[in-house]
């Protein structure tokens, strides 16, 4: 009997599999998987209590909760899109994504406000007398079109207007098998969810961690001291990070005491990631270290230590740009035509050596053509994030009558350091053309998203 692909498999599977085992932790509350499984089927039911239609986008506009982990099988449950927000925008931002994606429905929190024209439910009361209202929805897969949208996430919007990037139930699931196998995720696993759920970085791995029965710690905000204590308290195996938040970390005093031999990995992503890095928190954590690359589009994970996960193909064209193609590609985005390109074009410049590892080496719109020479800003920015008094830095292109464009740099100091002497670091490090004609230096820390990408055109605007 054919059944169809959908993250909803993954909810039924820890229901039955690991129904007495905890599955979700947050706060003060604690879920077993039957419980957890329940409750997003009363969710589903109650969505469909309300009107819900199919293929409507359901938003949620909270911190990391296990209401929105309720949301993320509850809603495709019902036939509808999870669209989780990013709480970091400003109003006018998530009033232009509800107006985009056309939801009707939204749950937040509290703290967080409602536009009048739409259906609003508070997590707390009126969340759980929702719940408790409505009969659990059941599961019946073959009612399930694996090939309609499961999920609507809105990138982050670095170059302009934010667009929705719809999954289908098919490459979420195929997602969620191949972040277990690479990650080899299991019932053994304690996931500390620390990276918000409403970005590509956080939400690749609830569906895997449901799948496979493995415990979820839910963080509600990245704080180190908290990490600290439920690293320790709750034996935390995995967690994921990105760059700016690991630095974190490590400068956190609450760290120095931590028990944290449980930890087995700490994966990285969201914004290039250094080799000084990595190596500090190797000698600070002694767990595997892993860096990835992916974007909202590829479900997010596509590559980890350079290779591809499994279902995943990556090529250079001539260009050097790097193209990425598989299982759980993107259906296409909000509002336009499905794509049918074989394969998705990044928008990123990169290698892949002899042995088959790809190197990604600047943004392609971040190249900058200097006297008829190609500059990589972000090779720039990887050999400066090595000197020590360097806390960030940034770099881009910037008009020059003889030159055409030269690179500027953007620097914040983590100790005292003259530009002179930052020049004469990078001499015999990087090509004598490729160091930095314009400096500014300036408090930190620099603007980025939630993701810990540098919002480059509102630093040097």
């Amino acid at each position: 009997m054919f059944v169809p692909l959908s993250p909803v498999r993954c909810l039924e599977r820890a229901g039955t599999v690991f129904g007495g085992h905890v599955g979700v932790v947050d706060g003060h509350s604690r879920f077993r998987y039957s419980e957890f499984c329940d409750r997003a089927q009363r969710l589903a039911g109650a969505l469909v209590a309300l009107g819900l239609e199919p293929g409507e986008p359901v938003a949620f506009l909270c911190h990391n909760s296990h209401q929105l982990l309720e949301g993320y099988f509850g809603v495709p449950l019902a036939g509808g899109l999870i669209m989780p927000l990013n709480i970091r925008l400003a109003e006018p931002e998530l009033a232009w994504i509800l107006r985009n994606s056309g939801a009707r429905f939204l749950f937040h929190e509290s703290e967080f406000t409602a536009p009048p024209a739409i259906r609003s439910i508070t997590f707390g009361d009126e969340y759980e007398a929702l719940l408790n209202a409505s009969d659990p929805f059941p599961i019946d897969m073959q009612a399930i079109d694996e090939h309609s949208g499961a999920s609507l996430f809105y990138t982050s919007g670095t170059t302009g207007e934010p667009k929705g990037v719809v999954h289908s139930h098919r490459a979420l699931y195929l997602h969620a098998l191949s972040v277990a196998l690479t990650f080899h995720i299991d019932n053994a696993t304690v996931e500390l969810h620390s990276i918000p759920l409403f970005h590509a970085n956080g939400w690749g791995r609830p569906h895997a961690a449901t799948l496979m029965g493995a415990r979820q710690i839910v963080q509600p905000r990245f704080r180190p001291i908290e990490v600290a204590r439920l690293i320790a308290a709750e034996r935390v195996t995995s967690l994921c990070l990105v760059p700016t938040m690991a630095e974190q970390l490590l400068a956190a005093p609450e760290m120095a005491d931590c028990d944290a031999s449980s930890l087995a990995e700490i994966h990285l992503g969201g914004s290039p990631v250094s080799s000084d890095l990595i190596s500090r928190l190797i000698a600070r954590f002694g767990c595997r270290i892993t860096a990835g690359y992916g974007m909202t589009e590829t479900g997010p994970v596509a590559i980890t230590a350079g290779r591809p996960v499994v279902g995943s193909k990556m090529t250079v064209d001539g260009s050097g740009e790097v193209l990425l193609a598989g299982d759980h590609l993107f259906t296409g985005y909000w509002g336009e035509p499905q794509r049918n390109t074989r394969w998705l074009a990044t928008g990123d410049i990169g290698t892949i050596d002899p042995d088959g590892l790809l190197a990604i080496t600047d943004r392609k719109k971040d190249i900058i053509i200097s006297g008829g020479e190609n500059i990589s800003s972000a090779e720039i920015e990887h050999v400066l994030s090595e000197q020590p008094d360097i806390a960030e830095c940034a770099v881009m292109a910037w008009p020059d009558a003889k030159w055409g464009e030269v690179p500027l740099v953007c620097i914040v100091l983590r100790h005292h350091a003259t530009e002179e002497e930052l020049r004469l670091w990078l001499e015999g490090r990087i090509a004598r053309f490729k160091i930095p004609k314009l400096w500014r230096f300036v408090p930190g820390p620099l603007p980025r998203t939630a993701t810990g990408k540098v919002l480059k055109h509102k630093l040097f605007a």
